[in-house]
């Protein structure tokens, strides 16, 4: 039996990007669900946010970000995503605040491979956002 959405995990749908894509044949059927319905509309939600958390904190570390090459910055930020702590939590705490408690119940089940997986995906949107020179 289905329990009634909350008036905030009905708003936290509404404002989810669709993601127009097929479902990974390759993963479990809940976690390829979950990606497509919940994390990949979150992280693309929230792409902006990212890339100027990624920006400020890279740019203050980073005195000649300007000069470096796309490879370059392409490590330093999967470097701050994946081993930055503070980086890691802030983004984190931005994917499940946006969940709603049947996601964030799933999320904590399979938390080792959701926090995988998310850093995989954003790592890829912030390296083609320097590719597209947005970075």
């Amino acid at each position: 039996m289905e329990t009634e959405l909350s008036f905030r995990e009905k708003r936290l749908l509404e404002i989810r990007p669709t993601i127009d894509s097929e479902i990974d044949a390759a993963l479990d059927p809940a976690m390829a669900d979950f990606q497509l319905n919940c994390l990949r509309p979150i992280l693309k939600f929230h792409n902006d946010f990212f890339v100027n958390l990624l920006k400020k904190k890279l740019f203050s570390q980073h005195k000649g970000w300007n000069d470096l090459n796309d490879q370059k910055k392409r490590e330093l930020i999967s470097s701050a995503i994946s081993q930055n702590l503070e980086i890691k939590k802030t983004i984190e705490g931005a994917i499940i605040g946006l969940m709603v408690d049947s996601e964030l119940e799933f999320y904590f089940q399979n938390e080792k491979e959701i926090q995988k997986r998310a850093r995989a995906f954003l790592i890829e949107r912030i390296s083609r956002s320097i590719s597209e020179k947005v970075f």
